[in-house]
């Protein structure tokens, strides 16, 4: 009875079949590191629009006004709009920001917590209020308008019609800013947003790479019959996705 021989491989053969493995793991990789990071925007943009909702939820209770700016732990956004998103704080963090900075945040960290800052203490975040949506005193006065962001003139007095395309909250390396539509585009995105870097240019807190393909997610009030909010982007790519 002949014995069957198995042929084996020759090491040339077992060369090739790593080779192949490697350029499809080479091939495979970067497709599915897109895909997570796609997968983290949407998870951002969820965040955003329930954060509307909840912003929404209030002014509701509020006959549509707005919350005043009170630099103080229980009257701050953070705290005020808790109770409406559920009693749950985790909305306010972006997928892409995994790490404390204990202060002011960056592109990849949340701002906060802070347990020497009276007002923030435990909280902690990836998004920006819209400063200019800050409801002021009868004598016009707050708002934030005591660091000189602006004059009475420059919010807005909510409800107001044409809010539509009015952002409410955006990515950010702070908890508000009061952007102007003359403020120039930072000129290095990674670092302009941050502390160190100042404070005088307000779009710098937000017109950060904090997405893949595009900057900061933000998420626009609006008052019609369908989305009670709209998620867009600050900056899109040069290929308008």
């Amino acid at each position: 009875m002949k014995s069957i021989r198995r042929r084996a491989f020759t090491l040339v053969e077992l060369l090739v079949v790593i080779a192949i493995i490697a350029v499809l793991i080479a091939i495979l990789l970067p497709a599915l590191s897109r895909a997570k990071q796609s997968a983290r925007s949407v998870a951002c943009m969820s965040n955003l629009r329930q954060m509307a909702f909840a912003f929404q939820m209030y002014q509701n209770d509020e006959r549509q006004k707005s919350f005043f700016y009170r630099a103080d732990y229980q009257t701050f956004w953070m705290s005020v709009l808790l109770k409406y998103q559920g009693k749950n704080a985790r909305i306010r963090l972006c997928p892409e920001t995994t790490d404390a900075s204990n202060g002011w945040g960056s592109v990849f960290e949340y701002w906060g917590p802070d347990m020497g800052n009276p007002w923030m203490q435990d909280h902690k975040g990836s998004y920006a209020f819209n400063g200019w949506l800050y409801r002021l005193f009868p004598d016009g006065s707050g708002g934030g308008q005591i660091y000189g962001v602006g004059a009475p003139k420059d919010f807005w007095f909510l409800p107001a019609k044409g809010a539509t395309n009015v952002p409410i909250f955006a990515d950010s390396t702070w908890v508000d800013v009061w952007p102007r539509d003359t403020d120039p585009p930072p000129n290095n995105p990674m670092m302009d947003g941050t502390y160190n870097a100042g404070t005088g240019n307000m779009i710098n807190r937000v017109a950060i790479p904090r997405h893949i393909r595009r900057f900061s997610n933000v998420v626009h009030s609006h008052q019609g019959d369908e989305d009670l909010a709209m998620v867009k982007d600050v900056c899109a790519d040069d290929d308008g996705d």
